[in-house]
């Protein structure tokens, strides 16, 4: 369910402690994918996250797409931010055990807010969730130490160096 094209240009860094990317034990592990101010990662969660009768918890539905939308507004602007505001709109049950991908998409910037969106598909298609999400930079924090917390194991070289030219043209 991976979005493909010729400007995909592979799977992104991890953030050392991060429930959703990271290796946390307890954590998703979403593997997010990049490709031209797309982000997306193919998922399925396990009943550990549910709500209740095998069906995710909405604040991990959330967290997922909010985690989408800030790596697209990561790999855009270049920008260590924090979510200011989201609206999610909950369409089709999110179930356990099964397949769906995630994807964000950056908007743009205006004045100090950055913009993107995010939708959760199953694997047929259909839309399940969708956010909207307004992101403002990070205050005190420090590109080059969050730079050496990212995970580039499993990522591109190609990934580690747009990143890092994003990260050092931007304040």
């Amino acid at each position: 369910m991976t979005l493909k094209g010729e400007n995909q240009l592979g799977l992104l860094p991890s953030y050392e402690k991060c429930f959703f990317c990271g290796r946390n034990s307890k954590g998703l592990h979403l593997k997010i994918e990049y490709s031209e101010a797309i982000c997306s990662c193919d998922f399925v969660t396990d009943d550990a996250f549910q709500g209740f009768g095998g069906v995710v918890h909405g604040g991990i539905v959330s967290g997922i797409l909010d985690e989408i939308m800030w790596w697209t507004v990561f790999m855009e602007a270049g920008a260590i931010s924090v979510t200011w505001k989201m609206d999610v709109e909950f369409r089709k049950t999110v179930s356990c055990g099964k397949a769906y991908r995630a994807v964000g998409r950056y908007r743009g910037i205006d004045r100090r807010s950055y913009h993107a969106s995010g939708s959760i598909e199953d694997d047929s298609g259909k839309v399940c969730a969708t956010a909207v999400g307004v992101f403002r930079a990070a205050k005190g924090e420090h590109k080059e130490e969050l730079f050496r917390k990212l995970d580039f194991s499993e990522g591109s070289k190609e990934v580690e160096s747009l990143l890092r030219s994003r990260l050092m043209k931007t304040d």
